[in-house]
């Protein structure tokens, strides 16, 4: 059991292993934190993704992206973000969505070529 504090998240909980399906991949053996107690000011969250560096994670643990990275899963440690604004900002319906790539970038959601900037700390993304 232990306490994870980040900002003003307190999430209370022990580690748990299992095999965690993304799509269609498989990644085995996976540590996480199995959440037991919640409080934050952010309000309700469902879930956690580990996206972070190694330098920051808690005893140790692999977070999931490296571990598909270290497993060949994906070809790079890097994800990209794509958000779909809706048509009409005081109304989000279906038409607004997000979408997470792991490994890379969808090139179906930019056009030309992207720009990689190198990250001065490998702690908290800044």
């Amino acid at each position: 059991d232990f306490k994870l504090s980040y900002y003003n998240m307190i999430q209370n909980g022990y580690l748990s292993q299992d095999t965690i399906y993304i799509d269609s991949l498989a990644v085995k053996k996976q540590i996480f934190l199995e959440q037991v107690a919640y409080n934050s000011d952010f309000g309700y969250i469902q879930a956690v993704i580990g996206l972070g560096y190694p330098a920051v994670t808690m005893q140790n643990v692999s977070g999931i992206l490296y571990t598909m990275f270290r497993e060949g899963l994906v070809e790079q440690p890097v994800f990209g973000f794509y958000f779909k604004r809706p048509k009409n900002l005081l109304n989000y319906t279906s038409d607004a969505y997000g979408e997470l790539t792991l490994g890379g970038s969808d090139p179906n959601h930019y056009a030309g070529n992207l720009s990689y900037v190198p990250v001065d700390s490998e702690g908290l993304w800044q």
